[in-house]
C-alpha cells in the first residue's frame, strides 16, 4: 500500500548544506518494501536516504544517483525496513531539482 507520496526539493541552510526533507513518519509498525523517486529535470540527481529510529540512531541507505531513462529520471529502492510508530524516513537531494517520491509498504 502507498504509505506516502510527495515532492523533495533542495532546502539549503545558511551554510549551503542540504537539510533533510521528511518523507514518512510511521503511525504503527510498518515494513517499507520500496521507495521510488522520479525527476523530469536533471540528468543526474543524487538521493540521500535516512531511517531515523526512536533510540536516536540514524541509518543512512547507500547514496544513489538517479540516471536518465528516456524522458524521465527514475530510481527505485527495493528495501525491507521495519519501522515502529514514530520512526521516520528523511531524504536530501544534491542539486536544485524537484523529485517526486512514493513510499510503499505494509503493516506488520
Amino acid at each position: 500500500m502507498t504509505l506516502a507520496k510527495g515532492k523533495i526539493t533542495q532546502n539549503l541552510t545558511a551554510w549551503d548544506e542540504s537539510t533533510p526533507v521528511l518523507l514518512y513518519t510511521a503511525d504503527t509498525s510498518i515494513r517499507i518494501t520500496y521507495m521510488q523517486f522520479v525527476s523530469e529535470h536533471s540528468a543526474n540527481v543524487t538521493i540521500n536516504l535516512f531511517i531515523n529510529y526512536l533510540d536516536g540512531t540514524v541509518y543512512s541507505l547507500p547514496k544513489d544517483t538517479l540516471s536518465k531513462v528516456e524522458n524521465k529520471t527514475i530510481i527505485q529502492f527495493d528495501v525491507l525496513y521495519s519501522l515502529l510508530a514514530g520512526e521516520t524516513v528523511t531524504a536530501t537531494v544534491d542539486v536544485g531539482d524537484v523529485i517526486n517520491y512514493i513510499v510503499e509498504g505494509e503493516a506488520i
